[in-house]
């Protein structure tokens, strides 16, 4: 499903307001045993696809979940910032400092995965943090 879906993020993507604005994406990731359990990170395989159709580098060497944290769907809404703080971790923040960044995901639920890790970005030197998902959760 990742083709279609990237398409159609591709597709609405000059829509938003910080087309054009963004030096790079990068995808939230997931923590490495999830990696090894599920054997592909959702939001790197949508970025990639997309950001190859809209011309948009993504760097995957520079955001990494460094908690293995419990499934946010299964977390009331208060609990889920408590399960993700200090989830995300920034390595070569050199890559990132100053620069505008295209934070994607799959899903919107409560923005609490993606201000965990704008958080991260931020604390790291980027110079903004713009969040682009596929869907939200209503």
């Amino acid at each position: 499903m990742a083709e279609p879906l990237a398409k159609l993020m591709a597709r609405c993507y000059p829509y938003n307001r910080f087309s054009g604005k963004v030096d790079m994406a990068i995808p939230v990731p997931i923590h490495r045993s999830r990696m090894v359990e599920r054997g592909f990170n959702q939001s790197a395989e949508l970025s990639k696809l997309m950001c190859k159709r809209i011309s948009l580098p993504v760097e995957l060497r520079v955001l990494h979940k460094i908690k293995n944290t419990r499934h946010q769907v299964d977390l009331l809404q208060d609990d889920r910032l408590f399960n993700l703080e200090g989830a995300f971790a920034v390595r070569n923040a050199e890559l990132i400092s100053g620069k505008s960044v295209l934070l994607v995901d799959d899903v919107f639920t409560t923005g609490s995965t993606l201000n965990e890790a704008a958080k991260a970005l931020k604390a790291a030197g980027a110079g903004a943090v713009h969040v682009y998902t596929l869907a939200r959760s209503i």
